[in-house]
């Protein structure tokens, strides 16, 4: 916004009854009834409305809505006669066009001083501009004045403050007064399905769309179809996920740029690249956040060469990058492109001026991961180049280029050297680099630091368990075991998830359930045949008589991602992966399986866990067995 924007306006007489007709004229703006009713509303003294006023109403709203905002605020500094209206355009182009919120609260504060008085529209605008900038301590003093001006009862801004809270992380305050309305309209719904996607509580927006339809018998519509979506990224739950895109195609609504990006997030974090790619490729319309969705969906499948093409696509059109852009390709060109290229793209991010976002720092740090002299230059440039003092984040970074190269002393040592106190992600980064070497001694010390931190963190417990296990060392194994158990600790049940013909499986480890359970045990043994696995025990020649009779117990060869992926085989078509969702991270030695049954039945297998997707195909992982 101008810095004159605060200077004095005159609060001259508003504009005639008879203008709505001339200022939508010539524009699009004849079906926007808000607009229409607000105007008649505003006229009420001046009937001999100048044309050139009139023009230059019809030219704010056009600039307004098509996101030309300097020229609208150029308009609206010169204009003879403001009345709420036309604050009321600006706050809301501010807002809802630009994404411009701190300045949208600035005009809405200069309206004040110049003395009009809060309306429903400025309310509601003024807190869609609190919902972006999560601006809670206004929120609420917009909610308050709005009380105070009679417009409590106002569903259209109840809808707002409920949306408001839930975007400014207080969902319990947007449900108190959810719950408080009793005619609820589809947009309030809507609003609380999405604080519920929002703040990562996606099973309660799923409850919330089945209530929504049995209490008030509403059907979901396009903004329920894009509020949803992101919760089946969150759990991976593709079938729903599916279901939303059927919907919107029997209801009509695609085209659409924001629910088919969406849909290209959802399917790219359930591990469909394809579908991603299909939506992706049918947009009639792609901006960049569309084109930054599929590239993240190559990336984070483990396809780098495609994203890399698609990158390069992008720099043909008439987009430029933003830091999501390059935060999503940097980590392809540290997997498949020489530092040379690195280098190049990292002279690209300081071109743009996008050098101090932790999120290119750290991924300009990954791409020469494996390179630890560059990477340590890269590290000091960050103070001396750019001004950024390292925060813990960087430190972390950092931790996991050294931890891949297998220096675990310096790894150690620099968390010593460390000028901030060490985090349990920090100790974390140390302990998955031991795992990854096998190095119990070390392990346990980033063990006891995390413990020290967290006291409840079950996956240290299990990951320091499964270590003395793989190494034979029973007796450590029992005693972590019963630790778990004198504090009340229990380890996650291992379960994998393969959804087919619209149908969900789930498997436990062990698991004798399924109608198929002796189809799947025959092709398990086969398989175990084919990739020359003994049945039941791994590396035997480490362990005494008793700790064999142990490990048999604990075999992963019945763990449940390899009960799924037989299953998958059997049910799955040739053409499609078969793709499974595990709730734990995947083990070592199943890990190593599967890599080897992707290689004999040359099938593609993709297997989810909560850190990442792993694609195996022809005997290799994406992960490049660093997980």
């Amino acid at each position: 916004m101008p810095a004159n924007l605060a200077l004095s306006f005159s609060h001259n007489a508003v504009p005639a009854e008879n203008v709505w007709r001339a200022i939508t004229a010539r524009t699009d703006h004849n079906n926007d009834l808000i607009m229409k009713q607000r105007v008649l509303k505003s006229a009420r003294i001046n009937r001999k409305q100048s044309k050139t006023e009139i023009s230059d109403i019809r030219a704010l709203l056009s600039y307004s809505k098509s996101g030309s905002m300097e020229d609208a605020l150029h308009l609206f500094e010169n204009m003879i006669r403001r009345d709420p209206f036309v604050w009321n355009v600006v706050i809301r182009g501010l807002t809802s066009n630009v994404g411009e919120g701190w300045n949208a609260l600035l005009c809405f504060r200069e309206m004040q001083k110049v003395g009009l008085r809060l309306d429903r529209f400025s309310t509601i605008s003024t807190l869609g501009a609190c919902s972006l900038e999560r601006a809670l301590r206004y929120g609420k003093e917009i909610q308050g004045v709005g009380i105070r001006s009679g417009f409590e009862l106002d569903l259209l801004v109840q809808t707002s403050v409920v949306d408001m809270y839930a975007k400014c992380e207080r969902l319990d305050y947007a449900e108190r007064l959810f719950e408080r309305i009793y005619h609820k309209s589809i947009v309030l719904w809507n609003a609380m399905i999405g604080g519920y996607a929002l703040n990562g509580r996606p099973l309660e927006s799923f409850s919330c769309l089945k209530k929504m339809q049995e209490d008030d018998n509403l059907n979901p519509d396009i903004i329920t179809a894009i509020n949803l979506l992101p919760s089946c990224a969150q759990i991976g739950a593709l079938l729903p996920g599916k279901t939303l895109h059927g919907l919107s195609v029997r209801k009509a609504f695609l085209p659409h740029l924001v629910l088919e990006t969406a849909l290209i997030d959802m399917y790219g974090k359930c591990g469909e690249q394809k579908l991603a790619r299909k939506v992706f490729s049918r947009m009639s319309e792609r901006n960049l956040v569309s084109w930054n969705a599929m590239i993240a969906t190559y990336t984070q499948n483990g396809h780098y060469r495609k994203a890399l093409e698609l990158f390069g696509d992008l720099l043909t059109e008439s987009f430029n990058p933003d830091a999501t852009t390059i935060a999503s390709i940097l980590p392809a060109y540290a997997e498949v492109a020489l530092l040379r290229e690195g280098k190049q793209i990292h002279s690209y991010v300081v071109k743009l001026n996008l050098a101090s976002s932790t999120f290119i720092s750290n991924s300009i740090i990954y791409i020469i991961a494996g390179l630890v002299e560059e990477g340590w230059e890269y590290f000091g440039s960050m103070k001396k180049d750019y001004g950024i003092d390292p925060g813990i984040e960087h430190y972390g970074c950092m931790l996991d280029i050294i931890g891949r190269s297998a220096n675990l002393d310096l790894a150690k040592r620099f968390i010593d050297e460390m000028p901030l106190v060490p985090t349990a992600r920090i100790w974390g980064s140390l302990l998955a680099a031991s795992r990854h070497k096998k190095n119990i001694e070390l392990a346990e010390y980033a063990a006891k630091h995390i413990l020290s931190l967290e006291h409840d963190n079950t996956g240290c417990y299990v990951l320091l368990s499964n270590m003395y296990a793989e190494a034979g060392k029973w007796e450590d194994f029992e005693r972590i075991q019963c630790l778990m158990k004198n504090r009340g600790l229990e380890k996650t049940t291992g379960c994998s998830t393969l959804e087919n013909n619209s149908k969900i499986y789930n498997f436990i480890n062990l698991d004798r359930s399924h109608i198929y359970t002796n189809m799947i045990y025959d092709v398990l043994y086969i398989i175990s045949k084919m990739i020359r696995e003994d049945t039941y025990v791994h590396n035997l020649s480490k362990f005494r008589p008793i700790d064999v009779i142990r490990k048999r117990s604990k075999s992963p060869e019945c763990h449940s991602v390899r009960l799924a992926i037989c299953f998958g085989l059997i049910t799955v078509s040739l053409e499609n992966p078969v793709l499974i969702r595990k709730n734990i991270r995947i083990c070592e030695a199943c890990h190593s399986a599967t890599k080897k049954i992707s290689e004999v039945t040359g099938r593609e297998i993709v297997v989810g866990d909560p850190k990442m997707y792993h694609h195996f195909r022809n005997g290799r992982c994406s992960c490049g067995d660093y997980w």
